[in-house]
């Protein structure tokens, strides 16, 4: 039976009738307590950006979160914002942070998301 805890509002919503957020809204079930949690948003942007780059950028995230560090779980969206950029989202979960930690030390990311051609040209990256 999978753990899952609802609280009754307390606090009423403060959305006018008819709301519509600005991006997706996800939710991510535990199959036991989860006292701590890192969730950490990486993204690629561009106007009109071509599933090739999105693509590229979640085969490089998804073969950076094998290993012992990798996140417990993480997901992929997409969204456009409102200066009309698409953005290719991975949300990525770790519920213990130093493991999360040594995933930033050891993974290879940050130095891959470092290198001076990411800043220029059409195709931002984000974390």
């Amino acid at each position: 039976m999978p753990f899952h805890i609802e609280y009754d509002r307390t606090i009423p919503a403060r959305r006018p009738e008819g709301h519509q957020p600005a991006a997706p809204r996800f939710s991510l079930r535990w199959t036991r307590p989860v006292p701590t949690l890192v969730s950490v948003y990486f993204g690629v942007q561009a106007k009109g950006l071509d599933w090739s780059t999105e693509s590229a950028f979640y085969d490089l995230l998804r073969d950076k979160f094998i290993g012992a560090n990798a996140p417990e779980a993480f997901e992929t969206m997409r969204s456009e914002d409102e200066a009309e950029y698409t953005n290719g989202i991975i949300a990525a979960y770790w519920t213990d942070p130093a493991r999360y930690a040594r995933w930033v030390e050891q993974s290879g990311f940050r130095q891959w998301f470092n290198q001076e051609s990411h800043l220029s040209g059409d195709v931002g990256y984000w974390w």
